[in-house]
């Protein structure tokens, strides 16, 4: 009997360490009514050893660390789904090291060049009902989603037949350009709502922050639709 891989084996694993004999851990004990899964990120709670799945957190300050993957706790079905931690089990709670997590699906993670949207003046004489038409105005915004590098189009709300003639159908939207935030000692972002990590181009003041002593070692890659990176923990 031979066993044949579809797909390779990927670099990250998620939850895992990176680096197998620099990272230091602590137990804990899940309390709360979220599962948790490796790499996630656990808050403090009431009660000493215990904690809680990251959301809804108020601050950083909440934040006591990542759940680390373990052997002990073996992934579930075939070929394997990541196995929950459930409230009232045990887990290992890692402090500091190199770990690999899942970041948010808007972190910015690779150098990706715009593509420009095409459109074309509509040949209807009158709307047709569920199409959408689009206005245009001059834009120095540059080539993207809805851009073809000169002009920017707006979808029109409510199309009538008296401006008909104004109107604009786009046949292939385009891209805009993406900037890779994940770069090594880069600084690691936190969604306090979600306890997702991101990128720094998605900070906002009071609700995606700074995670202290976090940073991006400049490895990632994407598995499917995951977004995939490696970070230390200081």
């Amino acid at each position: 009997m031979s066993l044949i891989i579809k797909d390779k084996i990927q670099q990250l694993m998620i939850g895992y360490p990176t680096v197998s004999d620099k990272y230091n851990v602590s137990g804990g004990i899940l309390a709360g009514t979220n599962n948790v899964y490796f790499g996630d990120l656990v808050k403090v709670s009431g009660t000493a050893g215990y904690f809680e799945k990251a959301v809804s957190l108020n601050s950083v300050a909440e934040i006591a660390g990542f759940v680390l993957a373990t052997n002990v706790k073996l992934a579930e079905g075939f070929p394997g789904t990541t196995p929950a931690t459930k409230p009232g089990e045990a887990f290992n709670l890692m402090i500091n090291g190199f770990m690999a997590v899942e970041l948010d699906s808007g972190a910015s993670i690779e150098n990706v060049t715009s593509v420009a949207c095409v459109a074309v003046k509509t040949t209807d004489v009158a709307v047709v009902s569920g199409k959408t038409y689009y206005t245009r105005s001059s834009s120095a915004a540059g080539a993207g989603y809805l851009n073809d590098g000169t002009y920017a189009y707006t979808a029109v709300a409510s199309p009538t037949d008296a401006n008909i003639g104004t109107y604009y159908e786009v046949t292939k939207l385009g891209s805009d350009a993406e900037t890779d935030y994940a770069t090594p000692n880069a600084k690691v972002y936190v969604i306090l709502a979600t306890g997702k990590l991101t990128t720094s181009d998605n900070a906002s003041a009071s609700a995606i922050v700074e995670l202290p002593n976090v940073v991006f070692t400049g490895i990632k890659e994407l598995q499917g639709s995951k977004k995939v990176a490696e970070i230390f923990i200081k």
